[in-house]
């Protein structure tokens, strides 16, 4: 509920969804935001461990012939996990820091502010 509570607080303000004082393309003055608007991304890092943990916890308990599905579910819990964690790291790391220190080229991909880069 926490990580949800800021999360929701951090909806960014760019896109079509934007009513007013709107972030534009290259997202290049969301430093003003910063620490609010990643303040959800390491509690929801580690939500997504405690998923992959769940997910693993429902495999060892199946029964012998429904483990194949739970591998599966593995798989892909894991899949989704290092796709997540690397996302969340690299916004919470690489892009405040980036825009702090103004190296600003590229970093409009990986911004959550742009609506088709990683988040």
């Amino acid at each position: 509920m926490i990580t949800f509570g800021l999360a929701i607080t951090a909806v960014p303000n760019a896109g079509a969804g934007c009513r007013v004082n709107c972030v534009e393309y290259p997202y290049l003055d969301t430093l003003s935001e910063f620490p609010r608007d990643y303040l959800w991304m390491p509690p929801a890092m580690i939500l997504v461990v405690l998923y992959v943990v769940l997910v693993a916890s429902i495999h060892a308990q199946a029964s012998p012939q429904k483990k194949v599905h739970g591998q599966i579910g593995l798989s892909f819990a894991l899949i989704a996990a290092g796709v997540l964690l690397s996302d969340y790291f690299v916004q919470f790391s690489v892009v405040p820091i980036s825009l702090m220190s103004e190296q600003t080229e590229g970093l409009a991909l990986l911004t959550q502010y742009n609506l088709t880069g990683c988040s």
